[in-house]
């Protein structure tokens, strides 16, 4: 199937202009804050114990896809009960107070993607339902049908069918994965529905755990059983010491029973021990959805949609897993319409069908602030009703009232294009990022990305991907999956959907950062000789440049660092010979080999080098370039500024430094050599009929070193030692047993 393609980097505005309508950013506590509705809807608790608890592997999993393969399933869909469908489904009107766009000088990037799983992959499934989670080494990719493991290059590890990865019983169907990556526990957990299709009387939630960080490993599996009610559209969020799992339960797959949580305890999953989960459903509330949590805290903050209200409600959920406090508070935020809007898109007169409810798919906390968007009509022109994403966020705590910092603030403003199907996700630094999908008459669904960050506000829009043409399937995805990025404080990794260009979805998957900060601590480069490096030789009459060149192995090496979005690249510069600075290399590495020409003491002609660094991070910040001391390779030839002790014998060769060599056989016979630089080399002959030597530097013992071995290995610098400045030092050569050879000195000077 045809490929949809990448956008990178920066990326021009599509139909109309992208305005983004900024709720306030700052209010003030007496206006923002909750009138004190602590009423509730009837969180009441009960005990639900597994039915199964297991362990599978991502190996037998794959192994049981290509062994056991199902025909596709299209996941379940439950109709949305009317009574939360709002009072009326007349698009909000533009607001002039809500018109001002926060002034951002920072640009969102999009600095590398790759194609994620697409429909035919997944096993023709509808809608795909995109989600990821990322640690410092893994991409785990989820769509309806298939969870793919990926390195963070985009490298396939797995890919494995969703009923495999969570043990669903075989002829069941099951829907809506979700894997999150839980940086405090080092572990990776989802959640999964699967009920039996087509009666719809029998329905499980499974969660399962990672045994450790790498999920191509063992996992804990757990299977609890809801019958005839199914809790359809599961979320999964952890804190430091539970696991919550939401869900919309209907009876037989059809009639509303009310929104749920499951409680999971942290301590029973880790040791093994047998555990019930608390578990709590409300017939009044709608569509519960838990806050995933970056950082850490205790406490698991959600948000609901309240029926006797229409408000949403704040859900905290405090103490522990087996016995939680329940704080149940009303906001003054009203909740969502259905939205019956139908995306447009380019030749479908009836629009994207079924692209998005209004319900919230998602939330996120960080440090003490709840964020979650959803969809809603508005009329950007006073009239007409196009779709538009909508954010918030709350100041939460662990015991006060949450505070309403950002009211509904909105992405979009062009009339007659619809942004919807919106997913939310917080860098480690606190900027929160949005992305959702885009259409109109004239364009067919693209996927677009904001960034809201803590100082500098609203970011404008970049294009992360378009579609091959419009889509001609039945749905849109439910929700989308935006997460931080552990190795960057300003950066997150999301996948989302486009189509491709037979009409069928395909996903992308991509890392955005929004980094104001350049690397730090880059420094000069340093220069050192490399122990067991061979020195190469000159011709016997080079005095110079223009002889056979002479070259010996130096290791170039820098630092340099960036905790927003990493490090993208190091560009090392290089002057030698005299020259001007010129380029060496351009690498993700700290350090380089670099064969260098050195010459005589004697000789006059220059041989510097000298290295300069720069660093640039994922968002193309510059550190400015630093550069290291300039330093010429010398070698001393054993014939010239040695002190020997003892017996001593030369012995002439094409294969030694300098066409002769000095060696002993006689134990304490010593060769001392003293000179100012920074980096020294014993040079000498390796071989089985060699012995042992001892090194002392500036009158220290620095070791013994045994010189045999199975292949002759001439001009061999056993021993190296670097120092941060230029100095005078004395190195002495003991011998210990068999031969020695003192062939040459080189030196960094």
């Amino acid at each position: 199937m045809p490929r949809g393609r990448l956008i990178a980097r920066r990326a021009v505005a599509l139909v109309g202009a992208i305005v983004l309508v900024a709720g306030s950013l700052a209010v003030p506590a007496a206006a923002g804050a909750v009138s004190g509705d602590h009423s509730g809807t009837g969180f009441s608790l009960s005990r639900r114990a597994p039915i199964d608890v297991g362990s599978t592997t991502t190996a037998r999993a794959v192994r049981l896809t290509r062994e056991q393969s199902r025909p596709a399933r299209a996941s379940h869909a439950a109709a949305r009960p009317d009574r939360f469908a709002g009072t009326t489904v007349t698009p909000w009107v533009r607001d002039v107070s809500h018109a001002s766009r926060l002034v951002a000088p920072a640009d969102l990037l999009s600095t590398r993607g790759f194609d994620g799983i697409d429909m035919a992959l997944a096993g023709n499934p509808e809608p795909p339902d995109p989600w990821l989670a990322v640690n410092r080494s893994y991409i785990v990719q989820s769509t309806n049908g298939l969870v793919r493991i990926t390195d963070r290059n985009g490298v396939e590890k797995a890919a494995v069918a969703t009923w495999a990865m969570f043990n669903v019983w075989p002829s069941y169907a099951d829907a809506d994965p979700r894997i999150i990556w839980d940086e405090y526990h080092q572990r990776w957990l989802g959640s999964l529905l699967w009920y039996d299709s087509p009666t719809f009387q029998d329905h499980y939630l499974s969660v399962i755990v990672s045994q450790s960080s790498d999920p191509l490993g063992a996992w804990a599996t757990y299977t609890f059983p809801y019958g005839s009610y199914q809790p359809d559209y599961p979320a999964i969020a952890s804190s430091t010491d539970k696991i919550v799992v939401t869900a919309n339960e209907y009876v037989d797959g059809v009639d509303y029973a009310g929104s749920s949580f499951l409680l999971l305890p942290w301590s029973s999953i880790l040791s093994g021990a047998a555990f019930d989960a608390t578990y709590s459903i409300a017939p009044d509330a709608w569509n519960l959805r838990p806050g995933r949590i970056l950082g850490t805290t205790p406490d698991l903050h959600l948000i609901y949609e309240s029926g006797p209200t229409g408000n949403l409600r704040y859900l905290r959920l405090r103490g522990s897993a087996g016995s939680p406090g329940i704080d149940d508070i009303g906001l003054p935020i009203s909740n969502g319409a259905e939205v019956t809007i139908a995306p447009r898109q380019p030749g479908d007169t009836d629009g994207i069908a079924r692209a998005d409810d209004g319900r919230i798919a998602d939330a996120v906390w960080w440090n003490n602030q709840l964020w979650f968007t959803r969809t809603i009509a508005y009329a950007w022109n006073g009239t007409d009703a196009d779709m538009a994403v909508q954010y918030y966020r709350l100041a939460t705590s662990h015991s006060a009232d949450p505070v309403v910092v950002i009211d509904g603030a909105l992405v979009g403003g062009a009339t007659g294009v619809d942004e919807f199907s919106s997913g939310i996700g917080i860098s480690a630094g606190g900027t929160a990022f949005i992305t959702y999908s885009q259409s109109s008459s004239l364009q067919a669904p693209s996927l677009l990305a904001v960034a809201v960050h803590p100082t500098l506000g609203v970011t404008g829009s970049i294009v992360l991907a378009t579609s091959g043409g419009s889509y001609d399937g039945d749905r849109w995805g439910d929700f989308a999956g935006v997460a931080a990025d552990p190795l960057g404080t300003d950066a997150v990794w999301q996948t989302h959907e486009v189509a491709d260009a037979d009409g069928g979805w395909m996903t992308v998957v991509s890392r955005l950062v929004l980094d104001l900060t350049a690397p730090t601590g880059v420094t000069g480069p340093r220069q050192a000789l490399i122990a067991g490096s061979t020195l190469g030789t000159a011709s016997s009459s080079g005095s110079g440049p223009g002889a056979s060149i002479p070259t010996v192995p130096v290791k170039v090496t820098w630092t340099g660092a960036d905790t927003g979005s990493g490090i993208n690249r190091f560009v090392l510069d290089v002057a030698d010979h005299g020259s001007g600075f010129g380029s060496a290399l351009r690498t993700t590495a700290t350090s380089s080999i670099r064969y260098h020409t050195w010459r005589a003491p004697s000789a006059t002609w220059n041989s510097d080098y000298q290295y300069a660094v720069v660093a640039y991070d994922d968002a193309q910040n510059a550190s400015g370039w630093v550069a290291g001391p300039a330093l010429t390779p010398l070698v001393y030839q054993q014939t010239s500024g040695f002190r020997y002790a003892g017996s001593w014998r030369t012995l002439k060769g094409r294969s030694y430094s300098g066409g002769s060599t000095r060696y002993s056989t006689r134990a304490g016979a010593s060769a001392t050599f003293k000179t100012t630089g920074r980096s020294f080399g014993f040079v000498t002959t390796k071989a089985s009929s060699r012995g042992r030597v001892r090194i002392y530097v500036d009158g220290k013992l620095r070791g013994t070193f045994r010189l045999t071995s199975a292949a002759t290995r001439y001009r061999n610098i056993a021993y190296a030692i670097t120092y941060s400045s230029t100095g005078t030092h004395s190195i002495k050569l003991v011998v210990v047993s068999g031969r020695v050879d003192v062939d040459a000195f080189v030196v960094l000077r």
